[in-house]
């Protein structure tokens, strides 16, 4: 199939960019599980009302960190206001620590982009980061493991209170071309 083929390719040419990456096992997993189950088709029970042939015809890019331009007016409409937050903007999908705001928090919370985890939070989020959306089950989930690289990770431990919300702001679609956002 041209289309499990292309994102096989892309994922291969991804790699390269991601040298000593903590998620490296959970990706190539998820890939080689999309690569045997393909995207789903309608004569799937789950899927049989759901055409995805739009999706299979078009080659979704994944943008590059040169793609990160945005327009203040169009951030700052998505910002809560007067509301003093913690904030985690990402602009097409990459983290930009520029824009984001962080205030100082209570003792073990993180919250951070999932890219920059340091050693000492990468067995938390490898505990998290296949279990909820399990990529053996849904071709979909093993597409987004397989490419996930930026996310906001937030990790608030039981019994603690987070004095002020968390806002995370996602602006796309700022790029000449199809582009996917895992």
């Amino acid at each position: 199939d041209n289309a499990v083929q292309y994102y096989v390719t892309e994922f291969q040419r991804m790699q390269e960019t991601l040298p000593g990456d903590f998620l490296a096992d959970s990706r190539t997993n998820a890939m080689e599980q999309f690569r045997n189950a393909g995207f789903p088709t309608q004569r799937m029970e789950n899927w049989k009302y759901t055409d995805i042939k739009p999706i299979t015809r078009k080659n979704f890019t994944i943008p590059d960190k040169g793609s990160v331009q945005i327009n203040t007016d169009l951030l700052s409409g998505a910002r809560i206001g007067e509301i003093e937050c913690h904030e985690l903007v990402f602009i097409n999908g990459i983290f930009s620590p520029q824009l984001s705001n962080i205030k100082t928090l209570p003792e073990a919370v993180v919250i951070q982009d999932l890219a920059s985890a340091d050693e000492s939070r990468r067995a938390l989020v490898s505990r998290h980061i296949t279990r909820y959306a399990d990529p053996a089950v849904n071709s979909f989930a093993a597409l987004n493991t397989a490419f996930m690289n930026h996310g906001a990770f937030i990790y608030i431990p039981s019994n603690t209170i987070l004095e002020v919300p968390v806002n995370i702001i996602y602006l796309s679609g700022f790029n000449d071309k199809p582009a996917a956002i895992y």
